[in-house]
């Protein structure tokens, strides 16, 4: 099995510390439906609102954890993110001047 490519966005909103909203359950539900099941992406698949950010960056810990994602190469986590985007903008899922010109997905690394 192979992780979505969406993933790559995910890793990159966790290591800058981005707020977890409906993007990440969508994403579980996508893992979910590509084969990988574990008790805490079934949770985040259902996640409702209220948000309670404090409790999500734990549960979003614990799924890395149990998916096996390693989040300690942030150099690679970034680079994948770069490819992401470029991805999304030639498969014109994303416009792509609004993606260069999107100075929250890169300056939030320091870029």
């Amino acid at each position: 099995m192979k992780f979505t490519i969406q993933t790559y966005e995910i890793l990159a909103w966790k290591l800058s510390k981005k707020s977890v909203d409906e993007a990440w359950s969508n994403w579980a539900t996508e893992m979910l439906m590509n084969g990988f099941s574990t008790e805490h992406l079934i949770e985040l698949a259902g996640l409702k609102k209220p948000y309670n950010q404090f409790e999500l960056s734990i549960l979003t810990g614990k799924v890395f954890e149990e998916l096996k994602i390693d989040l300690t190469d942030k150099n690679q986590i970034i680079k994948n993110y770069v490819f992401f985007l470029c991805q999304e903008a030639l498969s014109k899922k994303r416009d792509l001047l609004k993606t260069l010109q999107n100075k929250n997905a890169l300056f939030r690394f320091g870029f």
